[in-house]
């Protein structure tokens, strides 16, 4: 097995599997409706199955004439010695996630690599070097896995790949990137090499909420509104927005100059607890008309002490 042939495998593969609509099974047939849809191969745009074995893909397979077919990419192509190195290939393939242990994945993946495979023996290193790099950096062993199923962006990845998950979640990755040496070049900006990652706010908000992670402060709604009287406060009001909210305090403020009933409604409707104002006697004194909006009672008070009050 050298480095190309690996790749091409998993390009045809999926290109064959390829469904538009992922109503049924591409290789039992059977419908999908109702089923959570999984991709065997990890690239989570197309190919879903709720099946999987040796067998139903390698019938399901194209077959190929020779090397010349798998290198051209051709999926109409037809010899079973294509279908027998698939299906050899995946067995290794998979075989290997039934080791606990990078480092048995590592070594397996090796015995199948052709020796005489540069590019394929300097992955290898790759790999291994960033594995036991990230261990010196403080990384807890068993919070990297090697996947060597793992497949992403096969059009611009250039080196390692990565995804980021969490145990017994109810959704896949929440974060995935990799290596790529020239991918700003497509942008106008050539030679320039990196690591991208994204992550999934969707899932990382219902990894939160399965695990009830959300902190009880931050289901409730803001207890501070800043109220603006005036074109000349707005600095002093923002300076005292960031305050309030490095100390803690959920605070808001008022969007841009209004009358003063209006932004008290405002804040009656939003249901905060307090509400800071500023006009031309409170920046002559320094200070800040603080009201508690249940009791109506007002007070004087400078930013830091508004701040220790609320904190």
């Amino acid at each position: 097995l050298d480095s190309g042939l690996l790749r091409y495998i998993r390009v045809i593969i999926h290109t064959t599997l390829k469904v538009s609509s992922r109503q049924r099974c591409p290789l039992c047939g059977s419908s999908l409706r109702g089923r959570p849809p999984v991709c065997i191969f990890n690239m989570g745009c197309s190919s879903y199955f709720c099946c999987f074995s040796v067998e139903k893909l390698r019938n399901a397979l194209p077959a190929y004439d020779d090397r010349r077919a798998i290198l051209a990419r051709d999926p109409l192509a037809a010899a079973d010695g294509f279908k027998v190195l698939c299906e050899i290939v995946l067995e290794q393939l998979f075989g290997l996630l039934k080791e606990p242990l990078n480092e048995e994945r590592l070594k397996g993946l090796k015995s199948m690599l052709n020796p005489d495979d540069l590019e394929a023996q300097d992955a290898w290193r790759e790999i291994t070097e960033l594995i036991d790099r990230a261990s010196l950096c403080g990384v807890p062993i068993d919070h990297v896995v090697f996947d060597p199923t793992l497949a992403r962006g096969l059009d611009y990845y250039t080196g390692v790949i990565f995804e980021v998950r969490v145990d017994d979640s109810p959704v896949g990755s929440i974060c995935g990137g990799g290596r790529y040496a020239d991918l700003t070049g497509v942008f106008g900006w050539p030679d320039m090499s990196g690591v991208g990652i994204s992550f999934g706010a969707d899932r990382i908000y219902d990894v939160l909420e399965h695990f009830q992670c959300f902190p009880p402060e931050s289901k409730g709604g803001s207890q501070l509104l800043i109220l603006q009287m005036d074109e000349d406060g707005v600095e002093d009001a923002l300076r005292l927005l960031q305050s309030a909210r490095q100390s803690g305090i959920r605070s808001e403020l008022y969007p841009d100059v209004a009358k003063l009933k209006k932004q008290m409604k405002h804040a009656s409707d939003l249901g905060v607890a307090f509400v800071a104002m500023r006009g031309d006697s409170e920046r002559e004194s320094g200070g800040w008309t603080l009201r508690n909006m249940d009791s109506g009672e007002q007070i004087m008070v400078s930013a830091e002490q508004l701040v220790q009050r609320l904190g």
